[in-house]
């Protein structure tokens, strides 16, 4: 009875979202028409609070491929994104220099938005807009004449003023912008960045720019930022000053580091919860955390749900939800890369700081072998793998609210099995060196093993239940799985689920790579990965973070010097391209004197910790 009523709701679901995709057949422009300021929220023609969830594009100069009629559409469709940020740069070779290749790569960006009924942000993209005010006024004054007639468009006259003065600085060269525009257009709304990488949100509340239809920006990022930039936030709203979210990140705030899922999910819900619309950092393939493409992606969309960035999948994935749209997985990617660990990792159940590395992504298990599957709370899953030269480390995250064992089958229970082809001969029926290891849940660290006749030496495996689920950690020997590892060496390998409601068998199950329940007999379902060396500094950036480590003065014209370390360091230098431009080990100052005018990501080590400061080298502020 139980079964046939979860297939029945399973349907309904079907149906539930069949129906709801129908019902938001309408665009977001076709629904909200030429939106307002109204107080502090944002309201569509029809008077209903408007709210759009998107990405915005890299740095135009840098990533200008993805600038065009193709991406807006798949991030549309795929994504469903309401609104897109074209990110026009404008020093570092950006419009100050060459302003018909990037305000052409904007255009293109604004065409397709208006062909796809979506909202779209055109950010004049520089720290120091105070000195390309010219610039700006003929920026915005063109695309004003040329789309200020289009419900679509939303200005964004500055990205992220420094940490100089609101009244003095900012709000002068916002009132002038404003005039600029509204001279053209008098309606599209007009986002005003904020002190201090727009965050001082609060300060715009206190002494206004002048004229309607003005909103502020504030920029976070989830590892960096937390409750205090909230509490500006909402300071601001009380003041009864509108808000835009018109980038933010996942992780640091030097668009790379750990990703912090909680304190991501703590800002949607406040943004949901205070209809605020928000727009992610970045599409971009640049090898950071914030990225939302791996590198070498298309340039025309079409992105395989499964090759996202750890960050990309998140953020798709709750745009998908939140628009009650399915949130498709497809098949994974071959060579999923499993790279080397520094130190050997414990296995406890804790999902410790080695697996924290930025490049440790994510897969998920999503592939329905068996179904009766109601939800992703009912059976879901992801998993991470790491090697060193003596174990292959694999961690899984499985939910599962109903937890089984009590069948004299392993498979019939709920738990995981592991499938290996060190050669990756993929050669059909198990050879020698092929293997299936399953871990039944709650029994007591016991492995077993398809054939019977492999070694189960020294494999180490715990499963800790926990709220929706369990975590899966084990390690097992190269020397029991008949392998001598090497970096580049290809191995076939799966993970899958198993899921028991109800007891007695097997009530449904999960893959990563097969897509039918044979793998127990046939090495050609098993999926491809490849044994990667030890990531550089420049791209590990791992959550063990240096405490009270911090850089001065930032802006900085020539010196910068590190506090909070006593002895010399290791530090390398990166620029928004993510290439080395300076490193070393020192124990306190930095010569900037080489590099140019811009930002740049330091990455400090000391005693195997780290941390990435986001740095301008610039005029200092006083």
């Amino acid at each position: 009875m139980k079964k046939q009523h979860q297939k029945w709701k399973f349907k309904l679901l079907i149906v539930v979202l069949f129906l709801g995709n129908l019902m938001q057949a309408q665009t977001p422009v076709e629904q909200y028409g030429q939106l307002k300021v109204v107080g502090n929220k944002i309201l569509g023609a029809n008077n209903a609070a408007a709210q759009f969830r998107g990405m915005s594009l890299f740095w135009s100069q840098w990533q200008g491929r993805f600038y065009n009629a193709n991406v807006v559409k798949w991030l549309t469709d795929d994504w469903c994104s309401g609104i897109i940020r074209a990110a026009m740069a404008v020093d570092n070779d950006g419009y100050a220099t060459n302003p018909t290749a990037e305000k052409n790569k904007v255009f293109a960006v604004i065409d397709a938005a208006i062909a796809n009924g979506i909202y779209v942000i055109v950010d004049f993209h520089v720290h120091d807009a105070v000195l390309y005010k010219n610039q700006a006024k003929t920026f915005f004054a063109e695309v004003a004449t040329r789309y200020g007639n289009q419900p679509n468009i939303i200005y964004e006259i500055w990205n992220e003023p420094l940490d100089v003065s609101w009244s003095n600085v900012i709000k002068p060269y916002h009132n002038e912008l404003v005039q600029t525009i509204r001279a053209i257009d008098s309606d599209n709304i007009i986002v005003c960045g904020t002190r201090s990488w727009s965050q001082r949100v609060d300060e715009a509340g206190d002494d206004p720019v002048t004229g309607t239809n003005i909103a502020y920006t504030l920029h976070y990022y989830a590892a960096s930022h937390g409750q205090e930039l909230r509490n500006y936030c909402t300071q601001a709203l009380n003041k009864n000053v509108a808000i835009m979210v018109t980038e933010y990140g996942v992780c640091e705030a030097s668009g790379d580091g750990a990703i912090n899922v909680g304190e991501s999910n703590a800002w949607w819900t406040y943004l949901d919860n205070n209809k605020i619309s928000y727009c992610a950092w970045a599409i971009s393939d640049k090898a950071e955390s914030a990225s939302a493409l791996p590198g070498g992606a298309s340039s025309n969309g079409g992105w395989p749900a499964n090759t996202l960035t750890a960050s990309g999948k998140l953020e798709r994935d709750y745009y998908k939800k939140k628009c009650g749209s399915v949130v498709v997985v497809d098949s994974p990617a071959s060579n999923y890369k499993i790279y080397k660990t520094r130190s050997p990792i414990l296995i406890d159940g804790t999902v410790d700081l080695h697996w924290s590395n930025a490049v440790v992504l994510p897969q998920s298990v999503a592939n329905v072998l068996q179904t009766e599957i109601v939800n992703t709370a009912d059976l879901s899953g992801t998993f991470k793998a790491l090697w060193d030269n003596n174990y292959l480390y694999v961690l899984g995250d499985v939910k599962d609210e109903v937890l089984n064992q009590d069948s004299p089958n392993s498979w019939d229970d709920d738990g995981v099995e592991l499938y290996f082809d060190i050669n990756n001969d993929k050669s059909g029926a198990y050879g020698a060196n092929d293997a299936e290891y399953n871990f039944e849940y709650n029994n007591a660290g016991v492995v077993s093993a398809n054939p019977g006749t492999r070694a189960l030496t020294n494999i180490n495996y715990v499963m800790v239940p926990k709220t929706g689920g369990y975590t899966f950690e084990v390690r097992i020997p190269w020397t029991t799985l008949q392998g001598t590892p090497v970096v580049g060496q290809l191995l076939g390998f799966d993970f899958h689920v198993n899921d028991d409601d109800d007891g007695d068998t097997r009530d449904s199950k999960l893959a990563w790579n097969a897509t039918s329940d044979d793998a127990w007999q046939f090495t050609t379902s098993f999926g491809t990965a490849v044994l990667e060396d030890t990531p550089s500094l420049g791209t590990r950036f791992e959550l063990t973070a240096l405490e009270n480590v911090s850089v001065y003065p930032n802006p900085s014209s020539e010196i910068i010097s590190i506090s909070g370390l006593t002895e010399n360091f290791d530090y390398e230098m990166f620029d928004v391209m993510g290439r080395k431009v300076l490193s070393g080990n020192l124990a306190k100052d930095i010569n900037l004197n080489s590099l140019a005018t811009g930002v740049y990501t330091i990455l400090i080590s000391f005693n195997g910790k780290f941390k990435s400061i986001k740095v301008v080298k610039g005029n200092e502020v006083n």
